[in-house]
């Protein structure tokens, strides 16, 4: 883990480091861990729950793909950070999930800001009127955009 140290050697203090673990073998993850890797991202629900199970509950886990609603209530229950809300129905979805649970889920408005069909996302001009409908969601915390 050469590489991790390095790293966060030239990353600036209040900066958080966040390994993604798509696609890595569990080994390699759990190395990353054990040499204080504490913030990890994952872009499908069923890796996400899969690898939340087998490292430690200090890992804040991170979702970073396009969340589906019927993956809600499983990001939701792993996820501290949902980087993909990109919607109105998907943030009350996420908001009813948390609150079934008594969490306040942290989320991030994801902007596509390439202009690319094919990517997910709200388009710049739409990210005021998602933020003001997130708002009165009591059990959401707006965080920032992704």
């Amino acid at each position: 883990m050469q590489t991790l140290r390095i790293i966060r050697q030239k990353i600036p203090p209040g900066v958080r480091l966040i390994g993604v673990a798509k696609g890595q073998p569990l080994e390699k993850i759990k190395a990353a861990v054990q040499e204080g890797l504490e913030d990890l991202g994952e872009n499908y629900a069923q890796e996400l729950t899969r690898h939340a199970a087998e490292l430690p509950t200090s890992v804040r886990w991170h979702f970073i793909g396009h969340l589906q609603k019927n993956k809600v209530k499983q990001v939701v229950s792993v996820a501290e950070w949902i980087h993909s809300v990109d919607s109105l129905s998907l943030a009350q979805e996420i908001n009813a999930r948390a609150a079934a649970i008594g969490k306040i889920q942290k989320i991030l408005v994801e902007v596509r800001l390439g202009g690319e069909e094919t990517k997910t996302g709200l388009p710049p001009g739409e990210a005021d009127s998602l933020v003001a409908g997130i708002a009165p969601l009591e059990n959401l915390s707006l965080v920032g955009l992704m």
